[in-house]
């Protein structure tokens, strides 16, 4: 089951993060929701590049990102 149903819903929850990430659990008993922002809240492409390269950092990481 997702959390939310829509593009509308998953933008009202994801609030003013530049990315927001849905985990759910391998057992299906919960989720995990982590929100990331750009340094500063400045859209540059150094700061965009260093944000995806710590979310995928993260995923990679992860033991439901195997």
């Amino acid at each position: 089951m997702f959390p939310f149903f829509s593009f509308e819903e998953a933008k009202a929850i994801s609030n003013d993060a530049y990315v927001t990430s849905f985990l759910q659990s391998p057992s299906d008993d919960g989720f995990a929701m982590s929100r990331y922002y750009l340094h500063n809240d400045e859209k540059t492409e150094e700061h965009i590049q260093a944000l995806y390269s710590r979310l995928f950092g993260i995923i990679e990481t992860s033991d439901s990102g195997q």
